[in-house]
């Protein structure tokens, strides 16, 4: 490499760089005391989230033996799953914010369409079903300019609010890390974004010349304690959002626009004579926007330490898995090495050994060697490395070698150009360029032997059909068939690396706005009636038309997966397709449950392909390897690409040699076929293979020697993807219509969570059974205290003592009651949605002279005046410690002395008196809002002890759950609603399906209650049921009795037509409140009933019924 060029001052880059022993890495020299400062607390923000996670008592999740054993699915978090919607207009761009109010989505693709981490987590078990073990989390850090896909950080040591919180990622990744999953976050780390981060005056093209060439000539002949130049430096403005420990001049290039940058007068990228030197600078010293978007210094050694500490941070204190670095090839080779080897080695000391940090590299970047593996060539005479680079590899040495793999750089990239070809073969290619088109196969050899002579892993590779910023496959087809995405997953299930599943891919998403003329005139008609102009809906249209050539924006290929989310684009799967839609609003109701939402239809093709696909890859370890050998078809359909994969580890006993065939067409076709069968191949002559996908589909080998060849037969069904195996290492999976390879450890496929069906049809078998609850016994033992499963019970969860032997009277001076309507009437307080609340009213006015107590929710909008603070109270809930603040007030009246005592905490103060009752939907937010108010009726129980706790329907009925057995407090349980029943359907279980282990573990966790006691007293015919609690409470503790019904007929109703009430001696009647009306019952109570009997008796004559007086 020379540095011709970059001018006769920037001397020779000729000369050969060798690295010093590891001993001999200099210390960094002291900087500023500012950006000492700075280093300092990014060191201190690690240690303290390691602390806090270990004291806690969370155990880690160790890295897997092997990366290449793992099937990841990227998720676009904005696009996947919304949910929590009250985060959805946070942190919006101004634009979006803007066109909201307008209903004009000009620009809806650039919009956040409120997918957040709630949503990812809530779809965990979705994943599970598929079968993916890692997770790949799009840009989550916080972007001050409200960018949906998060890719340019303005802190990457805080969760973007519109995505969640620090905490609800922690909280994704403990519940992934139980159910199996590994968790990696994408991070973009080349340049900053900020409100106000500009230069404070724009520089012209000379100086940003001399400024990028500088850069160059420093990251080529210094050394790397030398600090760079602030001649030609802009100055920069900070704004109001950069992280505090970024702002310092030195960790920006301060350069300017790479369009500028005009070595010789010429664009690097454009002119035909650029070097590669010339190249490179553009690409890691310039911005490549204007506004407020500005490049890294990515080789200043104090940067290096900040910025590397703030990613592990993220280790420390979310655990996570792993780091995809995008656009790594805009860094200096430094800093990869810097960071790949310190997050690594931090990891490491954490228990994850083989921590993953694998980086983006474009194909047609300069001097790619230097981020990969070793970083070092095998002969830095002929490459030289500049001196920044080799200082880093020195300063890391020693820590790089006692890693696994042993070296600095980025362990890993994308096969990117073999994916490419795969796309291109599948949109109407010829099958056999893969193997035999000359520029093809060179620069996937180039590919593949740079990698592997850096060192770097060819395992650890992630291959991606689809991709964030690649279009749609389905979009270069016809976009209504399948067949393409089913072979193109064919090949990246039997490649080596990790196969990676792009969000949508299985369920057959296409990007496409409309599929012809017709469907866009039909689109643009919806559109209209859904509220949006007809220019607005033309003009979406016509940025969404892929015939323009590469003009359609990369949003668009990052669909919405979720039926609320407003861009529902196409899908080659029609019952997908039928919900395509474009909407001017975002959500403003929750999703359905998973299950259920129609946008994952798990039937279609595609979906179980990839599941079969995932299970065999997982099986065959042939089917993980690199070493491929193409299978030539010598007979038979010519647009097939078949190669042979083989694996040579003598510890697996999977089979040595498998081979898959992939049909690159719409009808493959039926006649016999033959392939050739390399030497290094062990198959005698009339072996049997079975394709794992089709056991019907056999193959032979015929003949020997070099006259091997393999023979499918005729007249097979037809298949895209077949893969044949010996036949003596074929086994059954067991539920599918699949086979896999003999002697894998996989366990048996997961019961289909969304099936419906009595319980017993869901059992396992006994065998089945007993390894279940060994595993089970295991992971709560490996996540002892991990917050995912763990019950925290600081009471015992029900009472003791001899159950009543009947109905009894008990005198009463003291009852307390609970209920989240309330009326205070000197404070002019009223918070009702019906009855109930006029029951409360009543009771204020007619209680029996005495004691009565009063509980309620604190609303947000409700004004109560002053009220005195009696206490503070501490509960468990979902594993962390809320503080409710208790505030009261009295007042007497008729010698009813009322006390209400109002709790104060955020999660009651989000309700609104209009709708005062948490929306029973899928949110873990309103398991949470329970859980907290009944730990605080049971708190105020036992500190107040009433003579009668006086519990209204469901929604207080778990207090007692929490209370001591020797404070046991007689309860009666007034039935208004029974038709509800306190049943909330969650993630974790609702009336569709019945998952025992994971969701009583996390049910027991938010509601601070054993396992047992969840099962117990909250299940009722396979749903969470807060009702029963109460039943169930007084059915032990008071012989049944003690719960009310509001009338005569509607006890008698419950008793008959509700099971859980069946077994109770009675339901005792109240009267149903009731305002009195303006004639005071002057018509007396015999003439209202009178009138009764009469107009039921005209109406069964008015609609020829039989009459009937007691109908």
């Amino acid at each position: 490499t020379t540095s011709a060029g970059a001018g006769d001052r920037r001397g020779s880059l000729t000369s050969t760089t060798t690295l010093p022993p590891c001993a001999d890495a200099p210390p960094r020299a002291p900087r500023s005391a500012e950006v000492e400062a700075s280093a300092a607390r990014a060191e201190q923000r690690v240690r303290e989230a390691a602390e806090a996670y270990e004291a806690a008592g969370h155990a880690r999740m160790p890295s897997p033996e092997d990366w290449n054993e793992q099937v990841a699915y990227s998720v676009f978090v904005d696009r996947f799953a919304n949910g929590d919607i009250s985060n959805d207009r946070t942190n919006l761009p101004d634009m979006q914010a803007d066109v909201l109010e307008q209903a004009e989505p000009w620009s809806i693709y650039e919009w956040r369409h409120g997918g957040d981490l709630q949503g990812v987590k809530d779809r965990l078990p979705y994943l599970v079903d598929l079968g993916v073990t890692v997770v790949a989390l799009s840009p989550i850090f916080d972007n001050s300019r409200g960018e949906y896909h998060g890719s340019c950080t303005s802190d990457p040591t805080r969760v973007d609010p519109g995505f969640g919180t620090n905490a609800l990622l922690r909280d994704l990744v403990r519940e992934a890390h139980a159910l199996g999953i590994r968790v990696v976050l994408d991070v973009q780390v080349n340049r900053a974004c900020g409100n106000g981060l500009r230069y404070e005056k724009h520089p012209h093209i000379d100086e940003i010349t001399e400024c990028v060439e500088d850069y160059e000539y420093q990251y080529w002949n210094s050394t790397r304690d030398d600090e760079s130049s602030e001649e030609h430096r802009n100055v920069l403005s900070w704004g109001t959002d950069l992280q505090e420990d970024l702002r310092h001049g030195s960790f920006f290039a301060r350069c300017g626009l790479g369009k500028m940058f005009r070595p010789r007068g010429q664009d690097p990228y454009q002119a035909a004579d650029a070097t590669q030197v010339e190249t490179e600078a553009k690409l890691l010293w310039t911005d490549d926007a204007a506004g407020d978007s500005v490049r890294f210094n990515t080789m200043d050694p104090v940067f290096q330490e900040v910025y590397t500490n703030m990613l592990k941070y993220w280790i420390a204190f979310a655990d996570i898995d792993g780091l995809r670095v995008q656009g790594a090839s805009q860094l200096s080779a430094d800093f990869t090495a810097f960071v790949s080897t310190e997050t690594r080695h931090y990891a490491d000391s954490l228990g994850k050994d083989r921590f993953l940090v694998i980086g983006e590299l474009s194909a047609g970047s300069p001097f790619l060697s230097q981020h990969l593996g070793r970083v070092v060539p095998e002969d830095p005479a002929a490459h030289p490395l500049p001196l920044k680079v080799a200082g880093a590899v020195a300063v890391v040495c020693a820590a790089s070698r006692a890693l696994t793999p042993p070296v600095p750089g980025l362990l890993s990239s994308y096969p990117v150009q073999e994916a490419f070809y795969i796309r291109d073969i599948a949109a109407g290619g010829v099958a056999s360029d893969f193997y035999e088109r000359q520029g093809w196969t060179d620069k996937i050899q180039a590919q593949r032997g740079l990698m592997e002579e850096q060192g770097a892993s060819l395992g650890s590779a992630w291959t991606a059909i689809d991709a964030p910023n690649m279009q749609r496959l389905l979009s270069r087809t016809s976009g209504d068939e399948i067949w393409p995405v089913i072979v193109s997953l064919g090949w990246s299930f039997t490649w080596y690396g990790v196969p990676d599943l792009f969000h949508g891919i299985e369920l057959g998403f296409n990007g496409l706005c409309f599929s012809d003329s017709e469907d866009r005139k039909a689109k643009v008609s919806e559109m209209v009636a859904s509220g949006m102009s007809e220019q607005a809906a033309e003009g979406l249209m016509s940025k969404c038309d892929y015939s323009r050539g590469s003009g359609v924006d990369a949003g668009f290929y990052r669909q919405d997966m979720f039926i609320g989310g407003p861009m529902r684009l196409g899908s080659a799967i029609p019952s997908i397709q039928e919900h395509a839609a474009i909407r001017p609003s975002l959500m403003e109701a929750n999703n359905p449950h998973w299950c259920e939402d129609p946008l994952l239809n798990r039937s279609n093709e595609i979906y179980r392909t990839a599941q079969a696909l995932l299970r065999m890859r997982r099986s065959c370890k042939a089917l993980r390897t690199s070493q491929d050998i193409r299978a030539n078809v010598l007979t038979g359909q010519v647009d097939q690409l078949a190669y042979w994969k083989l694996h040579d580890d003598p510890a697996d006993s999977s089979p040595k040699s498998v081979l898959v065939i992939l049909s690159f067409s719409e009808s493959p076709r039926t006649e016999a076929a033959k392939y050739t069968i390399p030497d290094v191949v062990h198959l005698e002559e009339g072996q049997a293979l079975v394709d794992l996908l089709d056991a019907s589909r056999m193959a032979v080998v015929y003949g020997k020697s070099v006259d091997r060849y393999i023979l499918v037969p005729a007249d097979l069904s037809r298949s895209h993807v077949s893969i044949f195996v010996p036949n003596d290492f074929v086994v059954e999976d067991h539920g599918a219509p699949w086979y896999l390879c003999r002697y894998h450890s996989l366990p048996p496929l997961p019961e289909d969570p969304c099936k419906k069906g009595p319980q017993d049809k869901m059992l396992m078998t006994w065998a089945a059974l007993l390894i279940s609850v060994l595993i089970g016994i295991l992971a709560l033992a490996c996540h002892f205290r991990s917050g995912v499963y763990l019950c925290i019970v600081k009471q015992p969860t029900r009472p003791t003592g001899p159950p009543a032997a009947g109905e009894r009277t008990i005198e009463a001076p003291h009852v307390l009651t609970a209920a989240i309507e309330h009326t205070i009437p000197e404070r002019g307080v009223k918070v009702s949605a019906g009855g109930l609340g006029k029951v409360l009213d009543q009771m204020l006015r007619e209680h029996p002279p005495g004691k009565l107590s009063l509980v309620h929710p604190m609303f947000g909008d409700v004004d109560y005046g002053k009220l005195e603070e009696l206490n503070r109270l501490t509960v468990v809930v979902d594993g962390a410690d809320q503080e409710v603040e208790v505030l009261t007030m009295s007042s007497e009246i008729n010698g009813i002395v009322r006390t209400w005592y109002i709790l104060k905490h955020e999660l009651f103060l989000k309700q609104r008196k209009t709708a005062p009752y948490p929306c029973p939907m899928t949110k873990l937010e309103v398991l949470r809002y329970f859980s907290l108010w009944n730990q605080c009726v049971a708190c105020l129980l036992l500190e107040l002890e009433p003579d009668i706790y006086h519990c209204m329907d469901y929604h207080a009925a778990l207090a007692p759950l929490y209370m001591q057995g020797a404070q046991q407090i007689p309860m009666i349980l007034v039935l208004h609603n029974a038709d509800y029943m306190g049943i909330i359907e969650t993630d974790f279980i609702n009336d569709r399906f019945w998952k025992p282990v994971y969701a009583l573990r996390r049910l027991s966790l938010v509601f601070n209650l054993k396992t047992s006691a969840i099962k117990r007293y909250c299940m009722f015919e396979g749903r969470f049921n807060m009702l029963k609690a109460g039943v169930q409470y007084i059915r032990e503790a008071q012989a049944g009795h003690g719960v009310c019904a509001v009338s005569v007929n509607y006890g008698a109703e419950l008793k008959r037509e509700r099971t859980l009430f069946a077994s109770l001696p009675a339901i005792m009647p109240l009267d149903n409140a009731t305002d009195p009306a303006a004639d005071q019952g002057a018509a007396g109570v015999d003439e209202l009933r009178a009138r009764r009997f009469v107009a039921k008796f005209e109406l069964q004559q008015h609609c020829g019924l039989e009459p009937d007086p007691g109908a």
